[in-house]
C-alpha cells in the first residue's frame, strides 16, 4: 500500500525524504523567542512543532527578516 502512495504522491507532489540534506540543511531548533510576523515578502517561512508532521507544512506565518539573528 505504501508503495502505491509514493508512486501517486511522486507524480502529483513535490515528494522529498527526510534524510535529503538539501531539505533539512537549513533547520535549526531555537529557544524560545519574541516572533515578529511579516508578509511572505519580508519575511522567512516559520514552521512551528506541531507543523512538522504535516503532508503539507506551509502555514502562512513568515518571521521578520530583519529580526532575526542567523548563523
Amino acid at each position: 500500500m505504501i508503495d502505491v502512495i509514493e508512486k501517486y504522491m511522486s507524480k502529483h507532489a513535490d515528494l522529498r525524504y527526510l534524510d535529503d540534506k538539501a531539505l533539512v540543511k537549513d533547520i535549526i531548533l531555537p529557544g524560545r523567542f519574541t516572533r515578529i510576523y511579516v508578509t511572505k515578502e519580508h519575511g522567512v517561512p516559520f514552521i512551528g512543532g506541531k507543523d512538522l508532521f504535516q503532508l503539507k507544512s506551509e502555514t502562512g506565518k513568515y518571521l521578520s527578516k530583519k529580526l532575526i539573528k542567523t548563523g
